[in-house]
Order: C-alpha cells, then structure tokens, then sequence
C-alpha cells in the first residue's frame, strides 16, 4: 500500500532537449548503445555512481582498445575483494548520437557480474558524464532526456526534492525508514541505477542504528543471502521494513538488504545506503545536477507491489547466450532447499518447457508468484531429477 501526501502541483513547461537517447531497460537496468573509438556497438550500463567510465577486458581487447595495466586495487564497487584494473586514456565514446570524451575508461573483468545479473554487457557509462546536464529517465517510454540547464525550467507535476553529489557526481537524497514498530530513522542515500533493489543498507549504517535487531521485532525471519559486484560477494541479510519515506511518497512494507560488507561502496559510513530501482521506476526521474534537485513524477506503477523470489534458488547465467542457468546457491529454509534443490545443478526444464526458451528476467518473474506449484527438471552429474516447488513469500 502506498500513501502519498500530494505537493502543490503546477503545469509543465520543458524546453526541448539537447539529447534524447532510447535505452533497453532490462532487468531493472538501463542499457545504452555505444561505441568506442568507432568499434562496433557495444552495450554498456547506465551507472550514476561510477565516477568513471568502464569497459570489460574482453571487449577491451576484442575491439583493439590500447590500454596500461594499473595493478590490483582495493574495491570501489560492491564485493569484499579487490579489482584488477587497467586504464584507458581519451577513448572517444559515441551513446547514440552523444559524443563525448572518456578521461579515464577503466578497464576490469565484468564478466562474472554478468553471469550474476543474466544479461551480458559491455562497460558502463558513469554518472560523471551526466553532471553538466538536467536529466530526465523515463523508465516507461525507455529514455532519457539530456537539457541544456541555462534553458530547462520545470512547472510539472512532480515533487521535487533537494539532492546532493556524493564524491561530486552520484546523485543522493535523503529519506527516512520506519524499520520495526519503534525505530525511525534517517539518512542519506544514494540513487544507483544498475541496482536491482529498492533499498540496501550499508553495513556501518547497520551497525550504529542496530537496524538488525529492529527488522527482526518486525519479521523474525530474514533471509542470509550475498551480492554480487566487481569485487566478488558481500554478506547480506534480506526481510522487509515498516516503511520507507521519499518526500512525501510512503512505501510501505517494501523489501529491504542489510549488508555486512567488509569492503567495497556498502562498507562506507558517510552515507546511509543505496535506493535503487524497484524505487525509481515507479516514477519519471529527472536529475538536476547543476540545480542539485530531484523531481519524482508518479507513473502507472507507482503502486506495483515490492515482490522478490519466491524459491529461495540463486541463478548464473551461463555465457554467451546467458540462458544456461545453473544453482549458484540455494537459501537455508526455503522451497528449494527443502525440495532437495543442490548448488551445481543445471536447470533443463521449468513445467516442461526448455530451459533455453527463459531469459533471467523472464525466469525471475516466474518464480515470484504465491502459492505456485513449479515442475523443474534438473541436469545433476549425468543424470536428471524431476523436483516440484511449493512457492510461498520467504519475506
């Protein structure tokens, strides 16, 4: 259930933009077409908290991109470990119609980050590039707008909200959570576009709000589960919150991940944690970032519900044709587990039909509805197991 305290509403005047860009929006993601330094098109991800641009090593080396070795470097993005990196200097990026020079292109292994989120891609194109522009994301029609902010003005029917840069670029705003029945709090967070979620919550925000022992008053059961970045895994525990507050829009009882990072962005105390998403997609969101402001503009989806699997199964991918799925981990007291659902095994049918005939978002989406009987037919070893799952809601 959603409430919404209405703003002071007004009619819309925008000028016409600089840009407009069509995306692929998959899997709660936003794919732009680009090339680099004229190569074929490759596809890189939205990240509005990368402060660099970045390309796969792969990629890097299949379309001759000249770059030098940095070294190992201690991780910048999620995952406890470290990144090997390297740098390209001046590449010229094309995204759509929009050139623009990439000071630093990083260059690191995205490769098994892919098979974590199903969907191979090509690099990312960092939030730095959008800082002189007023963005708009429209999550519906699949685009974004860029305007020049000397001319833009905004008289629409969105509620603005005050924003601030995080390192100077990432987009962050501040909102508050009601976690169990007496614990309220507030913070800073930042608007990460490649992220899957509705909220994470950094592990030393965790820590000093003990937000642990609060989700636990409001739903005993959270799930021990890890995600994935360029860094490898970090722990987290996911459940659910009372509600959570962004300007005068109220979600109530959306999911939510306390992270136990050691390293990585979710390790940093000087932010709350991230928003990602399953929030922003409910809404047109345009990103002032010379005006410092944020607009929500309320779509049809506004009152979606915050579903999330229901089988406790966790999938890679497999490349290249990412529609190979195998067990990468099964949760502790979930219909997986107890159907006797093992990690290695190979998904080869799900209600009979092939495997191959699901992409990840498609698969996802399948195993999200209540009370839903799925047939699934397993490759284990050199045989094969007909397992029945029982779904049910695990938060």
């Amino acid at each position: 259930m959603l409430l919404v305290f209405p703003p002071a509403f007004a009619q819309a005047v925008k000028p016409s933009p600089v840009r407009t860009i069509k995306f692929e929006y998959y899997g709660d993601s936003i794919y732009l077409p680009v090339r680099v330094n004229g190569s074929r098109p490759l596809r890189f991800e939205l990240d509005t908290f990368a402060g660099d641009d970045c390309i796969n090593r792969r990629s890097a080396v299949e379309i001759g991109l000249p770059f030098t070795e940095i070294g190992v470097q201690a991780n910048a993005g999620a995952g406890d470990g470290v990144t090997k990196v390297a740098l390209a200097q001046g590449a010229q990026l094309e995204i759509a119609d929009w050139a623009v020079t990439s000071k630093r292109l990083a260059v690191v292994d995205f490769d098994p980050v892919a098979e974590g989120q199903g969907s191979e891609f090509d690099g990312l194109v960092g939030g730095v590039q959008l800082l002189p522009y007023v963005v708009e994301i429209d999550y519906s029609a699949a685009t974004m707008k860029l305007y020049d902010p000397v001319t833009w003005s905004y008289r629409g029917k969105g509620e603005e909200l005050p924003m601030r840069l995080y390192d100077g670029f990432a987009p962050m705003v501040r909102a508050s959570v009601v976690i169990g029945p007496s614990s309220r709090v507030e913070g800073d967070f930042v608007f990460d576009s490649p992220f899957r979620c509705t909220v994470k919550f950094n592990a030393p925000f965790v820590r000093q709000q003990n937000l642990l022992a609060s989700a636990r008053r409001l739903s005993p059961k959270l799930l021990l589960d890890e995600m994935l970045g360029v860094g490898g895994s970090s722990k987290m525990y996911s459940g659910r919150i009372a509600a959570l507050r962004l300007g005068s829009f109220l979600f109530e009882r959306p999911t939510a991940d306390f992270v136990e990072a050691k390293a990585g962005t979710l390790a940093r105390g000087d932010f709350a944690g991230i928003l990602g998403t399953e929030i922003f997609r409910r809404f047109i969101v345009t990103l002032d970032f010379p005006g410092r402001k944020m607009i929500l503009e309320p779509t049809g989806h506004l009152n979606d519900p915050f579903e999330v699997d229901m089988s406790g199964i966790r999938w890679l991918a497999k490349a290249p044709e990412f529609r190979e799925f195998h067990v990468r981990a099964v949760l502790d007291d979930s219909p997986a587990a107890e159907a006797g659902v093992r990690t290695g095994d190979v998904l080869v049918a799900v209600d009979g039909k092939p495997a191959c005939e699901f992409d990840i978002r498609a698969l996802r989406k399948y195993f999200e509805v209540p009370g839903r009987t799925v047939f699934l037919t397993l490759r284990r070893g050199q045989g094969k197991v007909e397992i029945p799952l029982h779904l049910r809601r695990l938060i």
